[in-house]
């Protein structure tokens, strides 16, 4: 795959705002690079505060663990193999949804989106997905 280029990200974050627009749900959207360096950040000016660092950490925990963090959610449920995670990486790590890896067609991790603002984790999830699709064109 070619360079992520600003450009790209901001196309993409577009689409991705447009349908949190849609939904009445005011965003921060980040992309971390593969050395999970904040490359884009974009906050509504409605978004809560808390919304930058959990956008963050979403995409962090995205990329550090190569999946979902809905996925992650589950796998650190009560009684489930990593129901410590959360804990024992003091926070760096989340289970709520809004986070994706970007991995590309070769199976390589480019990066990661995260998506925080919706008051339910589902839609902050799907925000992210229209993002990373942005991103996949």
């Amino acid at each position: 795959m070619k360079e992520i280029t600003y450009e790209k990200l901001t196309t993409a974050a577009e689409i991705a705002l447009e349908t949190a627009k849609a939904m009445h749900i005011p965003v921060t959207l980040v992309f971390l690079d593969s050395d999970t360096r904040l490359r884009f950040l974009y906050r509504d000016p409605d978004a809560l505060l808390v919304s930058l660092d959990l956008a963050q950490t979403k995409a962090y925990s995205a990329y550090a663990l190569k999946m979902d963090t809905l996925d992650i959610g589950k796998a650190t449920s009560p009684g489930a193999p990593l129901q410590s995670l959360e804990a024992s990486t003091k926070g760096a790590i989340t289970a709520v949804g809004g986070g994706l890896p970007f991995i590309d067609a070769e199976g390589k991790l480019l990066g990661a989106v995260g998506v925080s603002g919706a008051a339910d984790p589902r839609d902050d999830r799907k925000i992210a997905a229209v993002f990373l699709a942005g991103l996949m064109v």
